[in-house]
């Protein structure tokens, strides 16, 4: 299977349901890593329910719907006034940008012609073992919705965390829309990743993961453990900003040269 941005047809109860592929990564323990799963019963909000003035619901603005003109999708979220960051094997080459769509306001409730299309077509680089890809993006709209602010302090086991991603439980729900949720959980482990129990699914891949207490990004989603391919599993798995933000400075030095971090309205509860 690709670890491009791509689509597959999975057949459960002779229904066939379309899934992000690409979930699956490179890793030591790789034919134990699946597609992006849920934990348990499905858990997760709507962004929606959260007041306005929460961090969590401030932190969602900055949170995108990117879908593909192959008809895949992730998730990205802005990490400067015009910087969206994904995954690599939703991006994996400047090719993928082309036919590109970002939609910051999918959420439930909102009609689609209120979604709010963001023009997201440069292509600046990516890192496969890493799993991280930054495109560039018109006007500025970090300006509009906000950006997160970037963790590279190692998390702890047991941390509170949260995950906001476009998603759905398309297993139960065939004709579910992918609409902006927010998973919450805590840190259960560490290896090459740094393991969650937050409920993601296909889809979720390039979603930021907070630390509930900083409300910052410390990870970027991009897999899960356990389950096979049946949407359900053991923990999910993301890549720590410890690893990904000095590989940025060092690569990529005008993404985060030029972001101005007046964010700390996104600190409040």
């Amino acid at each position: 299977m690709s670890v491009k941005s791509c689509m597959f047809l999975l057949v459960v109860v002779a229904t066939f349901l379309t899934v992000s592929c690409g979930e699956s990564v490179s890793a030591p323990n790789a034919k134990s890593m699946t597609g992006s799963i849920i934990i348990g019963d499905v858990d997760w909000q709507d962004a929606t329910e959260f007041d306005q003035s929460s961090s969590v619901r401030k932190n969602a603005n900055a949170v995108a719907d990117v879908q593909f003109s192959n008809g895949g999708r992730c998730t990205g979220f802005f990490v400067s006034d015009d910087t969206l960051m994904t995954n690599h094997h939703c991006i994996g080459a400047a090719s993928d940008v082309v036919g590109m769509k970002v939609y910051m306001k999918h959420e439930k409730g909102v009609s689609k012609s209120n979604w709010e299309e963001v023009v997201c077509d440069e292509f600046i680089g990516n890192d496969e073992t890493l799993d991280y890809a930054v495109v560039k993006c018109e006007g500025n709209p970090g300006q509009v919705y906000g950006k997160v602010e970037l963790d590279v302090t190692q998390a702890v086991e047991g941390d509170s965390v949260y995950v906001v991603h476009q998603n759905c439980d398309y297993y139960t729900d065939g004709t579910c829309d992918w609409s902006k949720k927010v998973s919450q959980g805590r840190v259960v482990g560490f290896d090459e990743d740094v393991f969650y129990d937050a409920d993601t699914l296909g889809g979720s891949s390039g979603s930021p993961v907070f630390n509930s207490d900083s409300n910052k990004v410390f990870a970027i989603h991009h897999a899960g453990y356990g389950g096979g391919w049946g949407g359900r599993g053991v923990k999910n798995a993301g890549v720590a900003m410890s690893k990904i933000v000095p590989h940025m400075q060092a690569n990529f030095p005008s993404v985060l040269a030029t972001r101005d971090d007046n964010n700390d309205d996104n600190n409040d509860d």
